[in-house]
């Protein structure tokens, strides 16, 4: 996972290295936010950048936008907001990940 700042994202810090335990992975300060990232994934928002490129059995995390705040669960509704999503947009997105379901 790639941060705003193209910084990689890191889970489960190392303290001892000052960096995280591999690519891929993101840092959480609490449970909480970690579980609030993972429940972002399932989102159509998501599942739509996921879609525009994924071209194999692999899951590109390049697609998955990072947000600077998990202390709140990320829906649908609010990355629309977020991204000044129209409801056109999202209409088009939803249409799009029904393909899917």
């Amino acid at each position: 996972l790639i941060s705003s700042s193209k910084d990689v994202a890191r889970r489960n810090k190392d303290e001892s290295r000052g960096a995280g335990t591999g690519l891929g992975t993101a840092n959480f300060d609490t449970d909480e936010e970690a579980e609030n990232f993972r429940l972002s994934l399932g989102t159509k928002f998501i599942k739509f950048c996921v879609s525009l490129v994924k071209l194999n059995i692999r899951n590109p995390y390049c697609a998955i936008p990072y947000m600077s705040d998990y202390k709140e669960p990320w829906t649908d509704e609010r990355f629309y907001k977020h991204f000044n999503i129209t409801k056109e947009e999202q209409a088009v997105i939803e249409k799009e990940i029904e393909k899917y379901s």
